[in-house]
């Protein structure tokens, strides 16, 4: 079976026979579509145990005299006026709803721009809205807002990923840099909150009647605060009070905080125990007169069910000290005089039939409370800077409307309203260009732009500005590719006027971007090799075809494009799947060079025909372990003296520790004599000597061997060994002790 796939749907499949070699094939696809394409053939066979191998993948470019333009409008027949301009033109329009764009990059490439006339950012997911920047920024197609009461800032585009892609900033704030407005939300958290009230509440008989819902009331409040939250500029002020029998203060009135400090104050709001309005707006009320903000404003979110009150007085001081009050009745079950309360509190009054109308009624509520969002007022466009988009056309017709934004600081403003804010604003966003138009294209804000002459020129100019360019001849690219691995050179070519004055003065950066078929997306830096020589290898993360594309920028903070190009990579299987047939020559080095063979029969394998192999194994661990465990054994051998009366009491021991055995009685032994030393004969003759000196003249008679006295002539052999003792010398001994020891040592070293 051979198929041919392209952009992942199949077009083609037929049954081939496949012969050993190559096989040629040929397809015929219609293009119908112009852009940037992905092509994949795949065969299977019977009996393919590597499947991995069996496709081949291409690209193919097409471009077509005619734009492609896709329109996208959240009411039906909006922009029907736009579509009818653009084809007058020669452009193909596509129109849509929001639910249908597509959330990829490769989805919406086909098109080489794309209009959004009035649609909120509720209706574009956050995957969407990447998608619509990567669309303009890395691929370099064009991107047209219009205004109208759901778009920019009062679409809730503030800190949305599309607002980066625009050239205004989302809100208008005053030029003294004061908060716009002050906003508390009084939020209901009693326990009937916690239930759905279907029957009348002022109805005391009825109040038993209650539906209990899936999701409490208190839940979905939650949920209007993080709209409402999403309305108000870093200036402004915001606070979250709820209430029950008493005020709790969520979030104090403070200047806004982020997303996760929010979600962490709501996130222990519960519905339970009873209604206090009266406390909830009087802490609402003490918070806001503090505050220096031009606005204040209160909304309500309750089911009505209050107990106590003042509230003829607490409105009076509310006009006094210039503060607002819209309410927001939650469900069927809101108390009647609700209304009453909203329209002399100088507020609005929205009767929220179903729970889950109230964040969206939130949203509406804060924007026009905010009040610069949207500026409805008829007012005639003031020209600003020159562009092509109003090349041939001078005078215009009034406008009924705008939406209030602020410009950034690289964009041109072309056309301004009567108060200063930008009317038309363009800039170079990445590769592509994106316009902003605050106002509409329709009946709602243009209503007399429709029988104007130049409304077709406008339009077709505005979005012809926002066109992709088609690729320079600047520079040169090479591309290789070796499985998963791309290799790009890119050298600028010398006789080129673009990079003849700035290579002298200008660093420049080139950089590639990769787009899969799944929309992945993969940026790398080339690194200069050379002058004008840049080169880079990237690893790509999976198979399959890439769109690519090549920017030369400035390397300063203004980071402008200078030129670009456009390409395809296919990355290939694995390389271990690249052949299909067994290597014999290597296999057979590795058998000869392991001293093995090559096996022709699978049995060979079990034959025990291999030599004997001989390895040496280290065994120094297991000496070293046993020296340490001996060592001990060692020391205590050379240390300790064990004599014949030690062994003696051992052997006693170890027989009183056998059964049945007594010990023999213990013998003492024998004691021997004394062995004659110098010692000994030293002391012998200390102590004659000092004998001697108690006489008082040094003599003592010495018994002699035969039984007689003779004075100075005793002998004694204190070696033992028969020798002669020498005579005491006793006329020259001192009287003093230490002096007769002294000579007394003397005669005992001779000896």
């Amino acid at each position: 079976m051979l198929r041919l796939l392209m952009d992942g749907m199949p077009l083609e499949s037929h049954m081939e026979r496949l012969t050993t070699g190559d096989n040629s094939f040929r397809f015929s696809v219609p293009m119908d579509t112009a852009g940037f394409h992905r092509l994949r053939v795949e065969v299977e066979a019977e009996s393919d145990s590597r499947l991995q191998n069996n496709w081949g993948g291409a690209f193919i470019r097409v471009r077509d005299e005619k734009n492609h333009i896709l329109i996208v409008e959240s009411q039906i027949g909006e922009t029907q006026n736009i579509a009818v301009a653009l084809q007058s033109a020669q452009f193909e329009t596509t129109t849509i709803p929001p639910s249908n764009l597509p959330d990829t990059v490769t989805g919406l490439a086909e098109y080489d721009s794309i209009i959004l006339a009035n649609v909120p950012v509720i209706d574009l997911s956050t995957a969407k809205q990447k998608a619509l920047v990567a669309f303009v920024q890395d691929i370099g197609h064009g991107l047209v807002m219009l205004g109208g009461p759901n778009s920019y800032g009062a679409g809730a585009y503030l800190r949305q990923p599309l607002a980066k892609a625009l050239p205004v900033e989302i809100g208008v704030r005053n030029k003294e840099k004061e908060p716009n407005i002050a906003l508390v939300m009084a939020v209901d958290k009693s326990g009937s909150m916690g239930q759905c009230h279907c029957d009348n509440p002022d109805d005391a008989g009825q109040r038993s009647q209650r539906d209990v819902s899936g999701l409490p009331k208190v839940d979905i409040a939650k949920e209007a605060v993080f709209q409402a939250a999403s309305a108000l500029g870093n200036l402004d002020y915001m606070g979250v009070v709820a209430f029950d029998r008493s005020a709790h203060w969520q979030i104090e009135l403070q200047p806004l905080v982020n997303a996760s400090t929010l979600d962490k104050a709501l996130g222990n709001i519960g519905a339970k125990g009873s209604t206090n309005i009266f406390a909830g707006l009087t802490a609402a009320e003490v918070a806001l007169i503090e505050s220096p903000a031009r606005v204040k404003h209160v909304i309500l979110l309750t089911d009505g069910w209050s107990s106590t009150g003042y509230y003829s007085e607490l409105v009076k001081r509310f006009e006094e000290e210039g503060i607002t009050l819209s309410i927001i009745a939650a469900g069927d079950g809101a108390a009647n005089y609700l209304s009453e309360l909203a329209r002399n509190g100088g507020g609005k009054y929205y009767p929220a039939t179903s729970m889950l109308d109230v964040p969206k009624i939130f949203l509406k509520e804060t924007i026009r409370a905010v009040g610069n969002y949207t500026i409805e007022e008829p007012f005639s466009p003031v020209g600003g800077m020159p562009s092509p988009i109003l090349h041939g056309i001078s005078a215009m017709p009034p406008l009924l409307g705008y939406n209030g934004t602020t410009a950034k600081n690289m964009a041109r403003t072309s056309l301004l309203t009567t108060r200063g804010d930008p009317l038309l604003a363009t800039w170079q966003f990445g590769l592509g260009r994106s316009v902003a138009w605050t106002s509409d294209l329709s009946s709602r804000w243009a209503k007399t732009w429709l029988d104007w002459d130049l409304y077709s020129r406008f339009v077709v100019q505005m979005i012809k500005w926002t066109l992709p360019t088609f690729d320079d001849d600047a520079f040169q690219l090479d591309v290789t590719v070796q499985h998963r691995k791309a290799t790009l050179e890119v050298q600028l070519l010398d006789e080129s006027e673009v990079f003849d004055e700035l290579l002298k003065t200008t660093p420049l950066n080139v950089t590639a971007t990769f787009l899969a078929n799944n929309g992945d997306m993969l940026k790398a830096d080339l690194l200069p090799i050379g002058v004008g020589h840049y080169q880079s290898t990237v690893s790509l993360p999976s198979e399959g075809v890439y769109l690519t594309q090549i920017v030369v920028r400035t390397d300063d903070e203004a980071n402008k494009p200078i030129a670009h190009q456009t390409t395809g990579i296919v990355a290939s299987y694995s390389a271990e799947y690249a052949n299909v047939e067994a290597n014999t020559t290597l296999l057979n080095n590795f058998a000869q060079k392991t001293g093995g063979m090559s096996l022709t029969d699978p049995s060979q394998a079990y034959a025990h025909n291999l030599a004997l192999s001989y390895q040496t194994q280290p065994i120094w661990f297991y000496c070293l372990l046993l020296a340490v465990l001996l060592f001990p054994f060692d020391v205590a051998i050379r240390r300790l003296r064990i004599g014949q009366r030690e062994w003696h009491k051992l052997r006693q021991h170890v027989i009183k520790l056998m059964p049945g055995r007594e010990p023999s009685p213990t013998v003492a032994p024998l004691e021997q004599p004394a062995p004659t030393s110098s010692l000994q004969a030293f002391r012998h003759v200390r102590q004659r000597a000092t004998e001697t000196a108690h006489t008082g003249k040094g003599e003592k008679e010495f018994p002699s061997p035969s039984g007689r006295g003779a004075r100075g002539e005793g002998k004694v052999d204190p070696t033992g060994r028969g020798e002669k003792e020498t005579p005491l010398d006793f006329e020259n001994v001192s009287g003093d002790t230490l002096s007769r020891l002294r000579q007394a040592k003397k005669r005992a070293k001779k000896h």
